[in-house]
């Protein structure tokens, strides 16, 4: 071949190389810079841009924290996340995170690997169930020296109710079911735990509904209606008074479904999101000036869910009330709302003591999903175990 060609041939080809080059680089930083970025669909906030300031701890962090920003800014990555997730997802049926599985029918679930099994640095599943039955005694003890009954519900999660849309690997081995374990600890030193478990398979028998929703973490509103009326079993058997209002007083109205499944993959397409129905009470409730109850708590206390809410409703027969709960608690506050004269409403696992102080009430529930038993740390402030000691 005549050299003058290969040269040409060579030009052309390293010609082409920069503009792929430039192409790449370009058509990002063209995003970054003159695209406002559209609406995360993943379930958490986009990062900003990092803070400066002439402190060390602040430039020593400075390139981490720039480069999470970028990530999240870098022009056009939602559109090829997209295509990844259409393929990955849509073609392979596979997860696009691993804290999500992949199951039949469309079903998703949480991925609930034990995080402690085989690593000898972190304790058992076992243990921890164990740490959690101690300072729910702790709890139960302190608030019983004031005159406050405790109740502590466990919520089971989505793949103990529905283990026949599991599958692969998690459906060969299933996740660890703690709530029972929990509530066999408890009852055996004196403290009230519901186990909603039983309560929600016989719903599922009964009710030709589903009871958590397909792409969502939660049960939805068949589900917790179930869950209620365990719950206010037990509130009955201690407060005779207590009248819970029937299915008539509630109407129901149909908004979009739960999704956090699909946000947490980057899977939120509209028309795949679907409708639920909702119940809402009919008696209106009062909503309170809500104090600050975590002034003198860690901050590890309060869960960043919802915000905190105060409602008074005159004509119900439920005593005052403390509801302690995460994200499961959700679907259960209209019903509590309705059901208590006063209700106050924290996201938190722990139970801070200012609290129980400015609400005074008569009644504790404590409501977590089952999965946090191994996930979180349960923690009691030292005035709950110092309580304890002296008594």
């Amino acid at each position: 071949m005549d050299l003058s060609v290969r040269l040409r041939q060579r030009r052309i080809f390293e010609l082409v190389s920069v503009g792929v080059f430039l192409l790449a680089v370009g058509a990002p930083l063209f995003g970054l810079f003159f695209q406002t970025p559209g609406r995360l669909d993943e379930n958490r906030e986009r990062y900003t841009f990092p803070p400066l300031a002439p402190k060390k701890y602040v430039l020593q962090d400075f390139p981490k924290h720039f480069e999470m920003y970028l990530g999240d800014a870098i022009g056009y990555r939602d559109v090829l996340l997209g295509w990844h997730r259409r393929f990955v997802f849509g073609a392979l049926s596979q997860p696009v995170t691993a804290k999500v599985w992949i199951g039949k029918d469309g079903w998703l679930f949480v991925n609930q690997t034990d995080p402690f099994l085989g690593n000898p640095k972190k304790p058992s599943a076992g243990e921890r169930v164990e740490q959690w039955a101690e300072a729910y005694v702790e709890r139960e003890a302190w608030l019983k020296a004031q005159g406050i009954d405790y109740i502590v519900v466990v919520a089971p999660d989505k793949a103990a109710v529905y283990p026949e849309f599991l599958r692969g690997y998690p459906s060969r081995h299933p996740p660890l079911e703690m709530g029972t374990a929990l509530t066999e600890k408890l009852k055996a030193r004196g403290v009230e735990c519901i186990n909603l478990l039983p309560t929600l398979l016989a719903e599922k028998e009964r009710n030709p509904n589903f009871i958590y929703f397909k792409t969502d973490s939660h049960w939805n509103h068949d589900g917790s209606r179930a869950a209620y009326w365990a719950i206010a079993d037990a509130i009955r058997a201690r407060f005779p008074d207590f009248v819970p209002k029937p299915d008539s007083e509630y109407h129901s109205i149909e908004a979009p479904a739960w999704c956090d499944l699909r946000k947490l993959a980057g899977l939120v397409e509209a028309e795949e999101r679907g409708t639920a129905r909702f119940l809402e009470p009919r008696t209106p409730f009062q909503l309170q000036d809500t104090p600050d109850y975590f002034a003198k708590t860690p901050a590890s206390d309060h869960l960043n869910l919802l915000p905190s809410t105060v409602t008074e409703t005159p004509s119900a027969t439920g005593p005052r009330l403390l509801f302690l709960g995460d994200s499961f608690g959700h679907h259960l506050v209209p019903f509590i709302q309705s059901d208590f004269r006063r209700t106050a409403v924290l996201n938190s696992y722990g139970l801070p003591p200012e609290a129980v102080r400015i609400e005074r009430p008569k009644l504790v529930i404590q409501l977590l999903v089952a999965r946090q038993l191994y996930s979180v740390i349960p923690y009691n402030s030292p005035e709950i175990k110092s309580d304890v000691l002296v008594r």
